[in-house]
């Protein structure tokens, strides 16, 4: 029996967000230095609640119970905040890979379907090691960056 070949990306198009990349390239228009602390409290309050906005809702539509009488149920939406991390960090995560998006899904469907390309590399582990020492060649720091401000490591 022959099995059809998968094709995997790490980097697609569906994680970009590139209304939520804009507004995060806008954080500087929300606080300047003549503002009181309380007046930036406010503003940065109001770009995490913008930035909340301009998330992919519509992935997280859900079923959940209603109190009705009747047993019935409604869809919403409902996130994580696990969830809400994961949507910032995939669209930026795209933003800044995109452009190399070619090479690094090669690499892992080349690791994914010939063991003789990454004959060491036994495990998915790995695979994200080489693929994210790839994406360091191109933005040194990008993973010390991403978990200084993500707190990855917390995870």
């Amino acid at each position: 029996m022959k099995y059809k070949q998968v094709q995997y990306m790490i980097i697609r198009e569906e994680q970009a967000n590139v209304m939520l990349i804009e507004k995060l390239r806008s954080f500087r228009k929300y606080i300047n230095e003549d503002m009181s602390d309380w007046e930036q409290l406010i503003a940065v309050g109001g770009f995490i609640a913008d930035v909340i906005r301009l998330i992919k809702w519509d992935k997280y539509r859900k079923l959940f119970s209603t109190s009705s009488s009747c047993g019935t149920y409604a869809v919403g939406n409902t996130m994580t905040c696990s969830d809400i991390i994961k949507e910032l960090w995939t669209a930026i995560d795209y933003e800044i890979n995109s452009p190399h998006a070619d090479e690094l899904n090669m690499i892992w469907n080349k690791w994914n379907s010939d063991v003789k390309y990454f004959p060491d590399i036994e495990n998915i582990s790995d695979i994200y090691e080489v693929i994210i020492s790839k994406m360091e060649e191109y933005h040194p720091g990008f993973m010390n960056c991403a978990d200084t401000y993500f707190h990855f490591s917390d995870l």
